[in-house]
């Protein structure tokens, strides 16, 4: 076997840190939570009680994954009052390896690094209401929970739709505050009912009006809850319209062809999936022809600082330009035209700024058991899952790029193009299902 790889073991021949590296950070241990609560528990009747709590924690030591050695050279060329005073890009004459030129560290090429520089906070106020054979009949628990997660990261994973839709920060030097935000697990509020009832008549099923009428059972739970948060980003969209500042060779190593930049906001008033973009951007993302047959981009006779809808454009490959103003879009492109009007290649939208759709769910089962002795009964059971019919979603597209699409998973901020079956066919449809069951 030595011999086989012998001319791979030949030293001088690559420098690993020419390879695309993953490290964790010196010292990596476990993360910690601190965690509190008081709570009031009142009983109201033998069956029945109610319990309300305050619960808190704090989170540090979390995992985060980063570009530990981010390529500033952008930076310090079109926006270097962005560039902290003792950071300085790599020279060439400097770099130990090819890519390591324009990097803060000239000892390292294209660096991912998982580190414990996570934190997270959580404040809730949980009630719940319990009910233990109510009437000699009825169980049931409610629970409601209205509360606040913020964190500079979910997870060391992109999730690519709702939670934690991008990874990595948007400025590789910042990824600590700068990200602080709403956490990809804040759900500000959620109610669940479960609720259980076993019908009180003919129980002991005497006669056959009683195997009829007798041996009911209802079964039920809902959820209610507030949407999945998610941070609006982009493909590729600051690359293709000559955007500075961001990490492309590392972008294509570990992010994906994806942008970590984000975009620039408009109104809060208009539509989550309305966006703009500038003249210039869509000039230079669609080129100087579109179409087919082709034809002059009309973006490009318009001055670049002209705001178009990206909706409008994006849908119609280019060949149209219809303008807007801020008032009509939620969010604008952070592209090379966007960046020279707002003075920075860091878009002002922040983490999990958007929510997904709310998940609406009620379940019934309808149980009926019929005893045939004193040791045998049959049970017939019907279950309706998403009884009442509620739209429900599985995800949302994040990405900028597919404003103005309504394809299967294909359309920015649109949940209803990720239907919960995942098929494209339905929107999380009512479900009955039977089912039967001998007990002996």
């Amino acid at each position: 076997m030595r011999t086989q790889l012998a001319p791979s073991l030949v030293t001088g021949v690559a420098d690993p840190r020419s390879f695309n590296e993953t490290t964790i950070t010196p010292n990596f241990g476990p993360d910690h939570v601190h965690s509190w609560s008081l709570g009031v528990q009142r009983q109201i009747s033998n069956a029945t009680a109610v319990e309300a709590r305050y619960v808190g924690n704090h989170g540090d030591n979390l995992f985060q994954s980063i570009n530990a050695n981010p390529l500033v050279s952008g930076l310090a060329a079109s926006f270097p009052s962005f560039l902290p005073s003792n950071v300085t890009p790599c020279s060439a004459a400097d770099a130990v390896v090819p890519n390591a030129i324009g990097r803060v560290n000239c000892n390292e090429g294209i660096l991912r690094q998982r580190t414990n520089t996570g934190y997270s906070d959580y404040n809730g106020l949980q009630v719940q209401f319990r009910a233990t054979n109510l009437y000699k009949q009825l169980t049931m628990t409610a629970n409601y929970t209205w509360s606040k997660t913020t964190d500079n990261v979910s997870e060391i994973f992109s999730t690519f739709g709702g939670g934690n839709s991008l990874a990595f920060s948007q400025n590789p030097l910042n990824f600590t505050s700068a990200e602080n935000g709403l956490s990809g697990l804040n759900i500000p509020q959620a109610f669940t009912l479960n609720v259980f009832e076993q019908l009180p008549f003919y129980r002991s099923q005497q006669g056959w009006i009683g195997h009829l009428l007798g041996g009911w059972g209802v079964s039920a739970n809902y959820i209610l809850s507030s949407g999945e948060p998610y941070t609006p980003i982009q493909f590729a969209l600051n690359a293709e319209t000559n955007g500075t500042g961001f990490d492309v060779p590392f972008n294509n190593a570990f992010v994906g062809t994806f942008d970590t930049a984000r975009p620039f906001l408009g109104s809060s008033s208009a539509p989550v999936n309305q966006v703009g973009i500038y003249a210039g951007d869509a000039c230079s993302l669609f080129g100087p022809t579109v179409g087919s047959p082709a034809i002059p981009n009309p973006s490009c006779g318009l001055a670049p600082t002209t705001l178009l809808s990206f909706n409008g454009v994006n849908s119609t490959g280019g060949t149209t330009a219809p303008v807007t103003t801020t008032k009509g879009v939620r969010t604008i492109v952070n592209g090379g035209e966007a960046q020279e009007i707002f003075g920075t290649p860091f878009g002002n939208a922040g983490r999990n700024i958007f929510k997904d759709a709310k998940t609406n769910i009620s379940n019934i089962g309808i149980v009926k058991s019929f005893k045939i002795n004193e040791r045998s009964t049959v049970q017939f059971r019907t279950t309706m899952l998403n009884a009442f019919n509620h739209s429900n979603y599985s995800s949302v597209d994040p990405f900028l790029d597919d404003a103005g699409l309504s394809s299967f998973e294909t359309g920015f901020g649109t949940p209803s193009v990720f239907p919960s079956n995942g098929t494209g066919s339905s929107v999380g449809k009512r479900q009955i299902l039977f089912g039967a069951k001998v007990n002996f």
